[in-house]
């Protein structure tokens, strides 16, 4: 029979902690992951309720402190299903869960089909929502469209004064991600008025409450996609997309038949970043009634503002990746507990009115403030390097301080609201990224793997792409006016000229020829209609059809091409337990250290943890597999390079040479550009590049020396002769690090070439700049709470840690009126992925083969910030009143009111709001919604049934 084990893994279901066997979890795009959790058998499990919370953790090998903090998630949702096995070998239970995009799936919206009367018997059969997009006048995809681009009311809050000096309050979530979570609120019903919550049925408006559903969607604020749903012609087609869905579809459907416009898609990250909470819960409505009521109040209130203020101000100069020194940081913090010790001091003196009680509260609030920005003056050691304990100490500082502007308030009238409240990135949606830079957890060494397989098939791989494209939308395809697109462009080997001729007025005429990648497979056609995909060209710059097809034809072709070409190329890589990877974006597997290997790229498609008690397995399967030498050399004749204009093309290099002088951030490079960032490495052996020689010369190879190493001047060569002013001059040639900018003006000629990087050639002309190479770090910083592998990085020699300049993250933008804007865009990245993985294959070989600790590399480039035990459940000494459900004690975590043995909708209805669809407060129809404390009940039977009833089902 199956025993509990202790795996490091910890289960809990309704907030209890319950004994785990081991867990199986699945991950796949759109739809929502899965896990199967086996526990020991017992027959109070097959009384759990359905959709109970479950949460699994595993203890983070890497960063460890020895508390609740060391327990990552693995695993959020809830329980669908119970499956109970018996056979000779015993007994066995396993819980069937899915996390909590699940209610995407079963939120149903029916359309009324023009009736005047609305909503009809038959959805509300169906639990479907009518009433909340139903519009006599609009279509169905028009009245979605609107809510899409009109995003949703009363989210998220920034606090600012106006010119006046009036505060202003603006809700608003920018781009796509608006867009989602208003449809979300429509279609689910999960919206809100000042007295009641209105939605499409009790069952989904209580989901919004208890698990924050809207707040776990991750979408970078990318204009993109938003610019071209507004262009005209979307609408025709999006209407034309939900007509073939039916009268019911839910909230998956209509984000898929979305996605397939925007090239986007959504995958589920169990293992999700949690972003706390960077405002502060204000009552709108309350009148400050204790300081008002003083006659120091307003300048208390005006002091407490200000130091509001300096928290908010160093926030921003971190969050815009302002880089000043911990010594800085420190006298802004020495200036705000001065300030606070003399607010204290005068509240002291005046402590003779009437309301010496509440004023009493207010001291201790500001005190408490004091005591957190002095806890947090200690962990300052730089703002780069600055812990999130630091920021969450001074959240909480903010918090105590604007607390006290509104104490003493007799009645809590009106909403809650928060300048930006807490996020749980468990869904992301992001476009299609299988040509981007990969994120650093995304990257696999080889001894994070016991087998690699990449496949292809090379008759599957087409070889030639035609697109046709309608002259008019509504008219439908003409033969000899339509558009035609093909990729790639290569010349043919037997006429030596390009394949299809396509003159005005005429049909296309295509040549039987054969380009040089069809020598060995023949010839391997595609065709395919534009259709929708139309639409992307209309964009903002572009207003005429003729540059319209001379531009995003072309670009949409190659783009398609490679698409296709590299879609049924698979990897396979299994190996030990990895939890930092994520699916859906771009990842690097290392195949050996040492220059001139090949080393694979690809998208994770699908990942497959299994914990067991022999241990635990990751198995990641990619699609979308190629080399970072891969031969792309067809497509660049789609280039005119006679067209291009470059004001700066930008790259940073990463590599490690030898000195007689330290260098100095400012000085020239290896490559001729400007040094950014300067680390030394006592440690490192061997012979590397002598600083002061330049690779941009061409007389000969560097000269390279023995680092780390003293002696005579000639005992090292004639270049250090020279350096040093004699042969017997005595040197020491030390070992660093370097990261050099290199910005180069390029004045493009005729006929000449540059050398593109493969996934510029092909991007999309609709993708958003914040996906370049050189500003996708930042991407993944807001989703993942890591960089990309294009981002400068530093190796620290002491601990072989890797980590990414925060400052290359967003590079300042280069422009030139002259220039072709997507031309421009198409150029102006930085280093290249191929460049990216050769300089870290060299980090990766430096390490290994100079003794140093390689898993402390590994596990310091890869780690990324997963939520915690307290994120997703609150500390353990977390207490709440029982009488207003504010907390009293403890860290509050993402889902703490959630679970628990409460009823009543305690802890999650504000107390202002009068009815919810129809049921009053008070009514006994209330408590009935509120299911929290039978599903707690459940999960104790079974531990008692465990621990007091023999241990569970034996034989």
């Amino acid at each position: 029979m199956a025993e509990a084990k202790r795996l490091h893994l910890k289960l809990f279901v309704e907030g209890i902690e319950c004994p785990v066997i081991g867990a199986t979890i699945t991950i796949s795009p759109n739809s929502p992951s899965q896990a199967a959790i086996d526990i020991p058998p017992a027959e109070s499990a097959l009384d759990l309720k359905p959709r109970s919370l479950v949460f699994l953790f595993f203890k983070d090998f890497y960063r460890t402190v020895g508390n609740d903090t060391d327990y990552r998630l693995l695993f959020a949702g809830e329980l669908m299903a119970v499956s109970y096995n018996k056979s000779s070998l015993g007994r066995s239970i396993q819980l069937i869960c899915q996390d909590f995009s699940n209610y995407w799936d079963s939120c149903w919206y029916f359309k009324a089909m023009g009736s005047l009367f609305g909503f009809g018997g038959r959805g509300k059969w169906a639990g479907a929502a009518g009433k909340t997009l139903w519009d006599m006048i609009m279509t169905t995809g028009e009245k979605i469209f609107e809510v899409l681009k009109k995003g949703p009311e009363g989210y998220e809050f920034s606090i600012t004064k106006d010119k006046d000096g009036k505060t202003v309050i603006k809700s608003q979530i920018p781009g796509l991600l608006g867009g989602m979570v208003a449809l979300l609120k429509a279609i689910g019903g999960i919206y809100h008025t000042k007295t009641k919550y209105d939605g499409v049925s009790p069952f989904f408006t209580l989901a919004e409450w208890r698990l924050k559903l809207s707040r776990q969607l991750g979408v970078y604020p990318d204009q993109g996609p938003i610019k071209l749903m507004k262009r005209a012609g979307f609408g025709y087609i999006w209407d034309k997309e939900l007509a073939g869905l039916g009268r019911q579809f839910n909230f998956r459907m209509a984000i898929n038949a979305l996605a397939r416009y925007i090239f986007y898609e959504v995958y589920p990250n169990p293992a999700a970043r949690y972003k706390p909470p960077t405002g502060m819960f204000i009552d709108k409505s309350a009148s400050p009634a204790v300081l008002r009521g003083h006659e120091k109040g307003k300048d208390w209130t005006d002091q407490i503002l200000v130091i509001c203020a300096h928290i908010d101000d160093l926030r921003k100069r971190a969050a815009n990746k302002e880089k000043f020194k911990g010594s800085e940081v420190s006298i802004i913090l020495d200036g705000m507990i001065k300030d606070l010790n003399g607010l204290i001091q005068e509240i002291k003196q005046y402590q003779t009115d009437t309301k010496t009680k509440d004023m009493e509260k207010v001291k201790g609030a500001i005190a408490t403030a004091r005591k957190r920005i002095t806890d947090a003056k200690k962990e300052v050691k730089g703002i780069s390097k600055i812990a999130s304990s630091f920021w969450k100490k001074m959240d909480s500082a903010e918090e105590n301080l604007r607390k006290t502007i509104y104490m003493g308030v007799p009645s809590r009238k009106g909403e809650r609201v928060e300048s930006s409240p807490d996020f749980l990135y468990t869904q992301l949606f992001r476009p299609d990224l299988w040509l981007a830079s990969p994120p650093r957890c995304n990257v696999i060494f080889p001894e994070q793997y016991t087998s690699l397989t990449f496949s292809r098939n090379f008759t599957n791989e087409i070889t030639r792409l035609l697109m046709r494209f309608p002259e008019n939308w509504l008219a439908g395809y003409d033969a000899l006016f339509d558009t035609y697109a093909y990729a790639p462009r290569a010349l043919g080997q037997i006429r030596n000229k390009k394949l299809v001729k396509k003159e005005a007025g005429e049909l296309p005429y295509i040549y039987a020829d054969l380009m040089e990648h069809e020598l060995y497979t023949g010839v391997l056609p595609h065709e395919e209609r534009a259709r929708g995909l139309k639409v992307y060209g209309l964009r903002d710059n572009i207003v005429s059809d003729d540059k319209y097809k001379l531009d995003y034809p072309q670009k949409l072709c190659n783009f398609l091409f490679f698409k296709y070409r590299f879609g049924g190329r698979t990897i396979t890589v299994s190996g030990p337990f990895n939890p930092y990877v994520v699916a859906g974006f771009p990842a690097l597997v290392i195949d050996k250290e040492g220059e001139g290997g090949l080393h694979y790229l690809g998208q994770i498609i699908t990942i497959t943890h299994s914990v067991n008690q022999t241990g635990g397995n990751t198995v990641i399967q990619m699609a979308y597999a190629r080399t970072q030498k891969e031969n792309v050399r067809p497509i660049e004749a789609d280039i005119d390079f006679s067209k291009i204009k470059i004001k700066g093309v930008r790259q940073f290099k990463t590599y490690i040479v030898g000195a007689i002088d330290e260098p100095k951030k400012g000085d020239r490079g290896l490559y001729g550009g400007e040094i950014e960032n300067v680390n030394p490495l006592p440690k490192a052996k061997g012979q590397y590049p002598l600083l002061g020689t330049s690779r941009t010369t061409r007389q000969g190879p560097l000269t390279k020396v023995e680092v780390n190493k003293k002696g005579p001047a000639h005992t090292f060569g004639e270049q250090v002769i020279a350096m040093a002013g004699g042969k017997d001059v005595e040197v020491e040639i030390k070992a660093y690090n370097i990261i050099e900018k290199i910005t180069r003006e390029v004045e493009q000629k005729a006929g000449s070439e540059l050398p593109i990087p493969f996934e510029l050639m092909c991007r999309p002309a609709w993708y958003g700049r914040c996906w370049l190479n050189e500003r996708i770090g930042a991407v993944y910083q807001e989703l993942l709470g890591t960089g990309s592998i294009t981002d400068p990085i530093k190796l620290d020699d002491s601990q072989a840690f890797i980590e990414a300049d925060t400052e290359a993250l967003q590079q300042p933008e280069f422009e030139d009126e002259d220039a072709d804007e997507e031309k421009v865009l198409e150029i102006e990245a930085g280093s290249s992925i191929a460049e990216a993985v050769e300089q870290i294959v060299n980090m990766y070989t430096y390490v290994k083969q100079g003794g140093y600790d390689i898993n402390e590399f590994i596990n310091s480039f890869i780690w990324r910030p997963i939520a915690t035990k307290i994120d997703i459940m609150g500390s353990s000494d977390l207490m709440f009143s029982l009488q207003t459900g504010e907390v009293l004690q403890g860290t509050e975590g993402f889902f703490s009111r959630a679970f628990g043995p409460y009823d009543n909708l305690f802890m999650l209805v504000p107390p202002d709001i009068a009815s919810i669809e129809g049921v009053k407060r008070g009514d006994s129809a209330e408590s009935r919604l509120d299911l929290r404390k039978e599903r707690y009940d459940a999960v104790k039977k079974y531990i008692l049934e465990l621990t007091e009833g023999g241990g569970g089902i034996r034989g």
